[in-house]
């Protein structure tokens, strides 16, 4: 998604759990996650390529570590900032994978009669050998990007590029606003499971996470 919408839907989802400063350190690795070191080689940062075990594996390891610096009460900006990065390889999902079409055939859903709520954990779905997500073709996909022109190159990328693929914004699909809803579900559900184990176990670790004792 663009980083616009990702700072939307992380501040829909859990900006109120977090001073305002700590939020920040959240918001920077969130976008982080769209420099131009995570465009090239790292599939598992957006759930691109269809690399799917990749990306929960690079999941798993963010919240190793962020457990681990958390319950440590050392490098807590480093935690927050790898919280920022697991929040938007999952709101990616939704954008790049075909989650949404698949949902919206299995539930025959139509846009003019969408009821604005979605379930962004279908088991069948996650686990359908249908579901894929788009390859980017760096470097040549950049000129899609283009503004007034990049439509013209799409006839160019197959089907399953990322170009054809992605639900980015507004502008990329109509179906935006089902993948922006299931990104903000799957964020705030994530996060609860992350947060009350590490509430148990260390509630004042967690307000330092949060930023609350400042």
């Amino acid at each position: 998604m663009y980083p616009y919408y990702h700072l939307k839907i992380t501040s829909e989802a859990v900006s109120s759990l977090f001073a305002r400063s700590a939020f920040r350190q959240v918001l920077y690795g969130n976008i982080g996650q769209d420099g131009l070191a995570g465009q090239i080689g790292h599939p598992e940062y957006h759930f691109d390529d269809s690399q799917f075990e990749r990306t929960y594996a690079y999941l798993n390891g963010l919240k190793e570590t962020i457990t681990r610096c958390i319950t440590r009460h050392k490098d807590i900006s480093i935690a927050r900032e790898r919280y920022g990065q697991f929040t938007h390889a999952l709101q990616d999902f939704y954008a790049h994978s075909n989650y949404i079409t698949l949902y919206t055939m299995k539930y025959q859903i139509r846009l003019e009669d969408w009821d604005g709520t979605i379930n962004c954990l279908v088991e069948d779905i996650i686990h359908s050998p249908d579901l894929i997500s788009g390859h980017f073709y760096s470097p040549w996909e950049w000129v899609t990007f283009i503004p007034g022109i990049g439509d013209r190159f799409l006839p160019l990328f197959p089907r399953t590029s990322h170009a054809h693929m992605n639900i980015d914004s507004p502008g990329s699909s109509d179906w935006f606003p089902l993948a922006y809803r299931a990104a903000v579900e799957r964020t705030r559900i994530e996060s609860k499971h992350l947060f009350s184990s590490l509430q148990a176990v260390d509630p004042a670790a967690m307000l330092e996470f949060f930023g609350k004792h400042e």
